[in-house]
């Protein structure tokens, strides 16, 4: 296997991580209602990515998250969230 290959790898994991700690602290919140809780992750992620790619990077991924998840809930068995920004140009993004 290959560095990009353990990368990916290590990434997809990282991601899969966060993921469910982002939901446990989604579920452990009982005093806002569904909805109040998607707009605050809504209003982080915006938040959170324009700071770092700006605002036409970050309505790009929306636009392909919800192209996927419609996809998803129309039966395609193209569509998924897996390597969704593969081709997402990394170039000017800031290094931490």
């Amino acid at each position: 296997m290959g560095i990009q290959e353990n990368k990916a790898e290590l990434e997809t994991e990282l991601l899969d991580n966060f993921y469910e700690e982002m939901s446990l602290a989604v579920i452990k919140e009982d005093n806002l209602s569904e909805e109040s809780k998607a707009i605050v992750l809504f209003r982080l992620a915006i938040q959170t990515a324009v700071a770092e790619v700006g605002i036409n990077k970050v309505i790009y991924m929306m636009s392909k998250l919800m192209t996927a998840t419609i996809g998803i809930m129309e039966g395609d068995d193209n569509s998924s969230y897996n390597g969704l920004l593969d081709d997402w140009d990394k170039s000017d993004v800031t290094e931490h």
